[in-house]
């Protein structure tokens, strides 16, 4: 009998191969691949440290044997109004091209969203997605939904565009024309820059920054985050985990981790980026005390200015609305959005209505697959994700400093 079933490790090779041809990682499942993704199932859906009884990634298996469709899920400790509940994230919804008029699709989310866990999350959604979504009961958080760039150098950025999109046989067709322009784009990021009254430069700001440990991290999250109702929780185990993987995402760039404070030495926010040099830099978490959202932006904005960010592009968090506004970002909807299911309706209100701290790092943008970030070395530790965390300080001075 055909149906939605938990997914299994004995079904890795299987949904990998689904995967692979869903969002075309791989013209063939290499073993080079297959390891790949045999650890990215096993790491994310599999030994997540926060994992929880009744929630689990689901398949979609045919009668034969076959599987047709998957949708990962990873548990999300939260609190609600000083109460643990457990929000749990969809991601990586696939179901096999040449069975798309099926109702695998439906069947996976609908099972999903009638789990235990008091939030369902889907963060990085398209409108078919939106629209399933919506006829199971689900709402579009539309605040969280909206993006944020912030241009440094638009000639890098124009240049780094043009050779990353395309197929491959475009992007070599590209390659020259770039690197022939490229001095010219530089020379003229360097005139835009040192204009008067430009929006491309980044201007020193006030109090320090530093990257902290793990454990000051969970210590700084806990703090600034504990005036909203609705809030993740994070222990240094879970921490240390996911950022163990993001640190492996180095196509994205270098992960770059900032405790920002005042001129009176108190903590006032903290960032979360990847610094990709003279291209796309894409922020993960964003938080700042009260009256101090503009402050933090400063820092993060001459941090990625001064690691040759070409623009820098996140989430909007709506308490950062007006920050944004004066650092002259534009916004806009890149045709994903934030979606969100509970039976509590106080929970669904408070994320609505734009109180809840839900970040990309409690979204899916983690659980992303990449090949580079899952291949297995030689004599690579199994448990590298809780091991590999890079504490390497920023530097503790007064300042003055992404897929």
């Amino acid at each position: 009998m055909s149906g939605v079933r938990p997914f299994q490790e004995s079904d890795s090779s299987q949904v990998a191969d689904l995967h692979r041809r869903g969002f075309k990682t791989g013209a063939v499942l290499s073993p080079r691949l297959e390891r790949a993704y045999e650890r990215y199932f096993k790491t994310i859906f599999l030994n997540n440290p926060c994992a929880s009884p009744g929630v689990s990634s689901l398949v979609f298996e045919e009668a034969g044997g076959a599987i047709v469709g998957f949708l990962g899920v990873t548990p999300q400790p939260m609190i609600f109004r000083d109460k643990p509940v457990l929000a749990a994230v969809s991601s990586q919804l696939i179901v096999d091209p040449v069975r798309r008029s099926t109702l695998a699709g439906v069947q996976l989310l609908k099972t999903f969203l009638s789990g235990p866990q008091d939030l369902s999350l889907a963060d990085e959604a398209n409108e078919t997605a939106r629209e399933i979504w919506r006829g199971l009961g689900g709402h579009s958080a539309v605040p969280q939904s909206i993006q944020w760039v912030k241009v440094f150098r638009p000639g890098d950025l124009l240049l780094s565009r043009l050779v990353k999109s395309g197929q491959a046989e475009e992007r070599r067709r590209l390659g020259w024309k770039a690197a022939l322009a490229a001095p010219f784009c530089r020379i003229g990021d360097a005139v835009a820059g040192a204009l008067p009254g430009n929006h491309f430069s980044a201007p020193p700001a006030t109090g320090t920054v530093a990257e902290p440990t793990v454990e000051g991290q969970v210590s700084c999250l806990a703090e600034l985050t504990k005036r909203w109702p609705l809030r993740p929780a994070y222990d240094s185990r879970s921490l240390r985990w996911r950022l163990g993987i993001m640190e492996r995402h180095t196509e994205r760039g270098t992960l770059r981790k900032g405790i920002v404070r005042n001129s009176k030495d108190e903590i006032v926010g903290w960032y979360l980026y990847y610094a990709k040099r003279r291209g796309l830099g894409e922020v993960v978490q964003l938080c700042a005390t009260a009256n101090s959202q503009e402050e933090v932006l400063s820092h993060l904005f001459f941090d990625a200015w001064e690691n040759r960010v070409a623009a820098l592009c996140g989430r909007l968090e709506p308490e950062f609305m007006d920050g944004m506004r004066k650092k002259k970002c534009l916004l806009y909807n890149r045709g994903f959005w934030m979606l969100v299911h509970s039976r509590n309706s106080a929970i669904l209100q408070t994320i609505r209505c734009g109180d809840a701290f839900v970040s990309r790092l409690e979204g899916e943008y983690p659980s992303h697959f990449g090949k580079a970030a899952f291949h297995v070395k030689e004599g690579e530790q199994e448990a590298w994700c809780e091991d590999r965390v890079n504490h390497a300080p920023l530097a503790n001075t007064p300042i003055g400093t992404h897929p």
